[in-house]
């Protein structure tokens, strides 16, 4: 039983999906056309130098390391118009089969 369990954990752990999640605002835009995810800049800073509109929360999580987090975190804001993403919190996750890096923060059209 404990055999099956942890090949079970590990077949999940070592997968290659990634997860991605939004949360607008009440007061943000919507309905915001996507943009080329390489436009997409990611800072930081919790309140950086320039003005901006927020959009809501976002948070990616994927297997690999932190480039492949980035990567994820620009597609998905890319999606929902933001141009840039602040107050970036990067996690990470390791284990004998695999790792797994995460990136959260506020995506917002930068003005």
């Amino acid at each position: 039983m404990k055999k099956h369990l942890l090949l079970s954990v590990l077949l999940i752990v070592s997968s290659g999906c990634s997860t991605a999640a939004f949360f607008y605002q009440s007061d943000a835009p919507q309905g915001r056309n996507s943009v080329d995810p390489e436009s997409v800049k990611i800072y930081a800073e919790n309140i950086p130098d320039f003005k901006y509109i927020v959009l809501g929360s976002i948070a990616v999580d994927s297997a690999g390391n932190a480039d492949s987090a980035a990567k994820l975190l620009k597609e998905k804001a890319s999606k929902i118009g933001a141009n840039a993403v602040i107050g970036t919190r990067a996690t990470s996750l390791s284990s004998f089969a695999s790792s797994r890096s995460g990136l959260s923060g506020v995506a917002v059209i930068r003005e």
